[in-house]
């Protein structure tokens, strides 16, 4: 196997073992050309219902701030109950000593005797609109939760094997300016949640410049820097997450698709759409409404970034 698969396939392995969804905050940006990019965002339609009910900035101190201030003292890793209810395990991944993501594995809904884990007040149920016709994921229990955790934890294991026999010479992070690794987190937490708040918008760097209080042209650096991807990367991959979530959830027109997932121009959607996923937007419907997976073509997945040849069920692969 190519060495800059491994992490790909290491990934895709564990999600098939366990049934859990991988979502990494890469802070340095050592996996994001090795790694599917959905991976980088928290795309499930569970949490992504709660976000939608206004629980945003909740979700963005249980997620990032807190989490990050607390984890580099935890190796172990933990399971992290949401004040929604949903459990995800949490593994700190460590090259050279160094914090350089945060795995995330789920979601379940929390058991009775998980309860206790949620270290801010449970939200009502009531109030939060979770997705119609998609039943909620079941509820796990400290002994099953206490073994994703093992897994969670045997991944990021063979992760930093990876990066110390191979992932020196493949990665090519940007080199921050910013003093310390809270300081990171906390500028990349307030640009990914300018652009999950604007995205379906016309927004351009200059909106993001300002809201940064900086330059466009330094804000194009700070972006990268921060997020290991340039602002249009994320902003395009944002409007693809949610265009990919109206498609399998929702019966809307693709045309409607288009504009409510921000990219307005329903041909612009289909182009970019096709060139992430190898297909387009109705055909990727059709087959996920059949329950079959997509495969990405060789030369669309090196257009995208994306290691050749694994065939990926899951979407952007």
């Amino acid at each position: 196997m190519a060495s800059r698969h491994i992490p790909a396939v290491a990934i895709e392995a564990f999600e098939s073992l366990t049934g859990l969804q991988i979502a990494i905050h890469d802070l340095h940006g050592y996996l994001h050309p090795l790694v599917r990019p959905e991976t980088f965002f928290h795309t499930n339609p569970f949490c992504e219902a709660v976000k939608d009910s206004g629980y945003d900035p909740v979700c963005s101190d249980t997620d990032w701030l807190a989490l990050h201030n607390d984890i580099r003292a935890e190796p172990e890793g933990r399971i992290k109950v949401c004040p929604a209810g949903l459990v995800e395990c949490v593994v700190p991944l460590f090259f050279d000593n160094r914090l350089s993501a945060v795995l995330f594995a789920g979601v379940r809904r929390v058991g009775p005797d998980l309860v206790e884990r949620c270290r801010t007040p449970m939200l009502s149920a009531e109030s939060i609109q979770w997705p119609a016709g998609v039943p909620l994921p079941p509820p796990v229990g400290e002994n099953e939760a206490q073994h994703a955790l093992e897994s969670l934890r045997q991944l990021s294991a063979r992760l930093r094997l990876w990066w110390h026999e191979f992932g020196r010479t493949l990665a090519a992070p940007a080199e921050t300016s910013y003093g310390t690794p809270t300081d990171e987190v906390a500028r990349a937490v307030q640009i990914r949640n300018f652009i999950r708040q604007y995205h379906t918008q016309r927004i351009t760097l200059q909106d993001l410049a300002e809201d940064l209080s900086l330059s466009p042209g330094r804000t194009g650096h700070v972006v990268r820097e921060v997020c290991g991807r340039s602002f249009g990367d994320l902003l395009k991959r944002t409007r693809l997450s949610t265009a990919i979530a109206l498609l399998r959830q929702s019966a809307l027109p693709v045309m409607e698709v288009a504009i409510l997932s921000g990219f307005g121009d329903v041909s612009h959607f289909t182009r970019t759409f096709k060139a992430a996923t190898g297909t387009t937007p109705h055909r990727y419907r059709k087959v996920y409404q059949h329950g079959h997976g997509l495969l990405l073509s060789d030369e669309a997945a090196r257009a995208y970034g994306e290691p050749p040849g694994l065939g990926f069920q899951t979407p952007l692969d």
